[in-house]
């Protein structure tokens, strides 16, 4: 127990800086990465000061590429720092299934660079980027940890070489940091540019070697070749991004992450998620790393990732979420067969045939379902609220997730629950530290296409999560990645403070066959914000 708070479950790793342990915080009730300062480093006063500076000044940072920092903390000598825990793997496991397609490394290097952009704005330099302080989400999105570890412990952690080869933080160290000369921004922007470069040649960068020859080889203007070099069809605009982003002289490197970011932007493959989420499966289908079900708080079992030295969002949080259901499971294939069904062979098949027998008599003439199976109307209820699929009612064949003020991804794999017709089941937003409007973003949003225009009349829309607000959109066809929604469609509705479910009516000319539900401001989540729909019915006007 720390702090009379986070309790201890699993430790997930270890680093130079010390060891991660996925926590629970009983004061949110939510599952947290806690890092704990080694303690031979936490003697010394100096550098346990750092380690706090720089966590207070990490934790002024809130971006979705960037792994979140909650709390800082000093107990009985122990420093820690606490985090968002995120379900996944590291970069470095990716890589280490091969090289990347371009369109795929270049949305990556854009969602790094986002991240790294938003820290250089505020003064900070991560000076410790590498493929293991990069973690994916099983939705494939990129976050970049531990903001502020490497200065905060500067000399202490030093001791770069072993016999050989180059480890951890010294291969990817920009030419000034070698000759310790002052750092800025362009410091992280050169060491992404290798890891872009590792990306797609799917070679470490400099080769192998011992710390000294690796040093040798970056300090001379043509030790990196470039890419396309190495590996077939890598587009010579990207030979020339990551030319630039590696050049010697920081004065030749782009300004900071957003800069580079920039720059990779229009080369990102709109499937780059895809690809990541299905190297993270890989991951996790490994059975070394084999995935166990929850159980009770105080005692869950490491995550079902390769162990990592920073933490990897929100567990559970990526799997499709049921809005009445705390507990899901986790895993793949069917739960395991108990003792007594195995004794039971026989039933399974009793209560299929109950079934069947209690079909037959619902629809059966004079049978309780026989008035609606003839024609009869639905319950006051539903024709109230709109649920009951009458004749007003539109149906959904498709919907999608819109994102284009972030990362472009928002739980697309889980679009699908807000249309299933079951309202325990909700497609989610990401969660958010602070409200959208304090960390600059417009929106995030679902768009459900009806399939072919029609003349709209209302919705009912109902979340797990009210206090939201949200703009209406009509259109044709999906939004573009990027799209803002008034560049897309026209505005026809909007609600404040919705509740759990709320019934929005159009205005009297919208017609389209796609509608884009954007919220403005998200509901409270336990500490957090974040928006969900647990199902939308759509009437004709």
């Amino acid at each position: 127990m720390l702090d009379d708070r986070y309790v201890l479950l699993d430790q997930l790793g270890t680093g130079g800086a010390g060891a991660v342990w996925r926590a629970h915080d009983q004061v949110l009730d939510r599952t947290v990465a806690v890092k704990l300062l080694h303690q031979d480093l936490a003697r010394d006063d100096e550098t346990a000061a750092r380690f706090r500076a720089e966590g207070a000044a990490a934790a002024k940072l809130t971006h979705p590429n960037a792994v979140i920092v909650y709390d800082i903390g000093h107990v009985d000598g122990c420093d820690f720092l606490v985090m968002e825990l995120v379900e996944g793997g590291t970069l470095g496991d990716v890589l280490d299934q091969g090289a990347l397609p371009p369109g795929v490394v270049a949305a990556v290097g854009s969602q790094i660079g986002r991240a790294l952009g938003a820290a250089h704005g505020r003064g900070l330099v991560h000076r410790d980027v590498k493929p293991a302080n990069v973690l994916v989400t099983r939705d494939g999105v990129a976050k970049v940890a531990d903001f502020g570890i490497a200065r905060a412990l500067g000399e202490a952690t030093t001791r770069l070489t072993m016999p050989g080869h180059v480890v951890g933080t010294a291969r990817y160290l920009a030419p000034e940091q070698l000759r310790d000369q002052p750092v800025d921004g362009r410091a992280d922007v050169y060491a992404l540019g290798l890891m872009l470069h590792q990306a797609l040649t799917g070679a470490l960068p400099f080769g192998e070697g011992t710390a000294a020859e690796v040093a040798a080889r970056r300090l001379v203007a043509d030790g990196l070749p470039r890419p396309s070099s190495v590996a077939a069809g890598v587009p010579a605009a990207l030979d020339d991004i990551i030319g630039r982003a590696t050049a010697i002289d920081p004065d030749d490197r782009y300004t900071d992450g957003a800069a580079l970011a920039a720059a990779l932007a229009p080369f990102a493959a709109p499937q780059a998620a895809t690809e990541l989420a299905a190297r993270i499966r890989r991951i996790r289908r490994d059975p070394v790393h084999a995935t166990a079900p929850i159980t009770p708080a105080a005692a869950r079992p490491a995550p079902a990732a390769a162990p990592m030295s920073a933490p990897v969002a929100e567990p559970r949080a990526e799997e499709p979420t049921r809005a009445l259901d705390a507990t899901p499971r986790v895993g793949h294939g069917p739960p395991p067969v108990t003792d007594d069904e195995a004794r039971r062979p026989w039933l399974p098949w009793a209560l299929a045939l109950l079934v069947l027998v209690l079909g037959l008599w619902f629809v059966w003439p004079g049978g309780p379902g026989a008035g609606e199976q003839a024609g009869g109307e639905a319950t006051d209820e539903q024709a109230e609220d709109g649920s009951g699929g009458g004749e007003d009612t539109i149906g959904i064949e498709d919907a999608g997730d819109h994102d284009p003020f972030g990362d472009g991804r928002e739980r697309g794999h889980e679009t699908g629950l807000a249309i299933d017709g079951d309202p325990a089941t909700a497609w989610q937003t990401e969660g958010y530290n602070d409200p959208l409007a304090a960390i600059g973003k417009e929106g995030v949003g679902l768009w459900i296409d009806l399939g072919t225009a029609a003349a709209l009349g209302r919705l009912t829309v109902t979340t797990a999560h009210p206090g939201y607000s949200m703009s209406v959109y009509v259109g044709e066809g999906a939004p573009e990645s990027g799209q803002a929604p008034a560049d897309w469609g026209r505005e026809v509705g909007r609600v404040e403070g919705a509740g759990e479910t709320e019934q929005i009516d159009l205005a009297d000319d919208a017609e389209g066959s796609t509608i884009l539900l954007w919220f403005t401001e998200l509901g409270p989540d336990g500490g957090r914000f974040r928006g969900s729909i647990a199902e939308v019915v759509v009437e004709a006007a």
